[in-house]
């Protein structure tokens, strides 16, 4: 525990050696630092000179500072709420456009599926000897198409 008698603390800010030094000079000197000494250009020290000088403002100036400090959270929360909702509309967006994408690619798959089950059936049923005129009614392909995937498979 440490006890200083502010009227004894005769420092400069040339001669502090320690944070607690730093922070005697800061405490006796405060009412007539108009900016913060080199010496004290710590984060610590910036926020409290930055804290003492809101509390040094007149009624008029304080009250200027809390109308201008009400508008700068009014004017961020504005912009954080435009980004979110944009975030979620983008990804609304992109769902519903990969869901599209995904049901596309379905069906053309479900397509390709079909087509290869049907050239499929149609082989095995002419290998075995069935007539064409009754492949054509087995599967939905016109005698054309039956024909020509015959020809393919050979």
């Amino acid at each position: 525990m440490y006890y200083l008698q502010m009227p004894a603390f005769n420092k400069k800010s040339h001669e502090l050696g320690n944070r607690f030094e730093k922070w005697a000079y800061f405490l006796k000197n405060l009412e007539t630092l108009d900016k913060i000494p080199q010496i004290l250009n710590e984060p610590i020290f910036e926020r409290a000179f930055g804290t003492a000088m809101l509390a040094n403002l007149n009624p008029e100036q304080a009250q200027e500072y809390e109308h201008s400090r009400l508008n700068y959270i009014g004017i961020r929360e504005v912009i954080r709420t435009a980004e979110d909702k944009g975030i979620t509309k983008g990804i609304a967006e992109g769902e519903a456009r990969g869901r599209a994408e995904g049901r596309e690619e379905g069906r053309a798959e479900a397509k390709a599926e079909a087509e290869q089950k049907a050239q499929k059936t149609i082989i095995t049923l002419h290998n075995n000897g069935v007539p064409i005129p009754i492949i054509v009614l087995s599967v939905d392909k016109t005698e054309a198409e039956v024909r020509a995937i015959i020809a393919e498979s050979k």
